[in-house]
């Protein structure tokens, strides 16, 4: 298997697993333009009192990329990024749209050595990843360029356990 589809696998993965803690459910989406996972949070209601689950409408909409740290500048609060050209634009157009749901890059960090990315032992699997959201500024502009636009992402945009539940409150105003 390639390097870079074993990043996608991983970052798939790890945001997943923190969806599951925050009790959002992600759905891969396989022939993607743009957008890598739908995630949906799970709400409950109480009616004729049984407890019961369902799937919130207002989804979210990730785009998920993964790299290495030599890949990447870090900063004292950010980190810059090259993202491909298609990749910046499909997030400024989410935002362009009127009412659009605008789309989330969800950026994996990884060690630089592959051999470092996992530890199985006995009893645990710890994954050595840290990751990082962004969303394009609602006055960000398409960019003609041709290959890549470097992104700074805020470090107080960590990707954590409570990322998904602060996103949407915050993107569906609740």
């Amino acid at each position: 298997m390639e390097e870079n589809q074993k990043k996608e696998i991983l970052s798939e993965n790890f945001v997943s697993l923190l969806g599951i803690k925050g009790g959002f459910k992600c759905q891969k989406i396989t022939h993607d333009n743009g957008v890598d996972l739908h995630v949906i949070r799970v709400a409950h209601n109480n009616y004729s009192g049984d407890t019961r689950c369902f799937d919130d409408p207002r989804t979210l909409l990730f785009q998920l990329k993964a790299t290495t740290n030599k890949e990447i500048t870090r900063g004292k609060d950010f980190i810059k990024y090259d993202l491909r050209i298609k990749n910046y634009n499909d997030l400024v157009y989410s935002r362009i749209l009127e009412n659009g749901v605008p789309i989330i890059l969800v950026l994996c960090i990884l060690p630089d050595s592959e051999e470092s990315w996992f530890k199985l032992s006995d009893n645990s699997l710890s994954i050595f990843s840290e990751a990082y959201y962004y969303i394009a500024d609602s006055n960000a502009e398409i960019d003609n360029n041709l290959s890549t636009k470097r992104i700074e992402i805020k470090t107080a945009n960590r990707f954590d356990f409570n990322s998904m539940e602060k996103l949407h409150k915050e993107i569906y105003r609740l």
